[in-house]
């Protein structure tokens, strides 16, 4: 394995403090990882450290500069790619929903009749819209190779990506999602992988949030 050097110049602090993502990172692969929620890539710039070939998706477009920036500061690690665009559950445009335009500002929601998150993370301050689509019409457009491997972190968004990707879902081994028990389309999201043969093996706790865990699923 290389000497991790990753760059802090963007990264906030609670990102190291999600010790339950570098403990999934640890335990898998190497293999084809996806960061869905990538912000500025400090998991993503782990994961492809580790061995990982990675494919990182951020849909705000400061976040995605800074990623951008970490990437390009840490050469000795290439087997990344990165690609501003959402995640959702069909190609179609709409709004980003942002509290500030900070670089490695988090809790930046979609707006989606299907959004699967608690109401106290989405902010009207900041307002535009966007592009997004499934991740599989983006695999299949940009001919990526389907992932081994997930990171789910995409702020309410979570739902819409697992109804728009049952490719993907077919395809994958295990991921560590991000999910808020008491919201509206909990147990469909956990329908949803079970339907692909996932099993909920780790829950963790997000440390400062008591409303969301992350959950790791795997197949047998």
């Amino acid at each position: 394995m290389q000497e991790k050097s990753i760059n802090w110049r963007h990264s906030l602090a609670e990102h190291s403090a999600e010790d339950s993502i570098k403990e999934y990172i640890d335990r898998i692969g190497p293999g084809i990882f996806y960061d869905l929620g990538a912000n500025l890539g400090w998991f993503s710039l782990y994961a492809a450290n580790c061995g990982n070939r990675v494919f990182a998706f951020e849909v705000d477009e400061y976040n995605f500069l800074g990623l951008k920036d970490n990437v390009e500061a840490n050469p000795n690690i290439s087997n990344i790619e990165i690609f501003n665009i959402g995640i959702a559950d069909k190609k179609r445009r709409v709004k980003l929903r942002s509290s500030n335009t900070e670089i490695g500002g988090h809790h930046k929601t979609l707006e989606l009749e299907n959004f699967n998150s608690v109401g106290g993370i989405v902010s009207y301050k900041h307002v535009k819209e966007i592009d997004v689509d499934s991740l599989d019409n983006i695999i299949e457009e940009n001919r990526l190779p389907y992932p081994d491997y997930l990171k789910v972190d995409i702020d309410g968004s979570e739902y819409a990506f697992l109804q728009g990707s049952p490719k993907v879902l077919q395809n994958c081994k295990s991921m560590v999602i991000e999910l808020c028990p008491n919201t509206d389309f909990y147990k469909q999201c956990v329908e949803i992988l079970e339907s692909h043969s996932f099993r909920l093996t780790r829950t963790y706790s997000i440390p400062g949030w008591e409303d969301g865990f992350n959950y790791v699923y795997e197949k047998d």
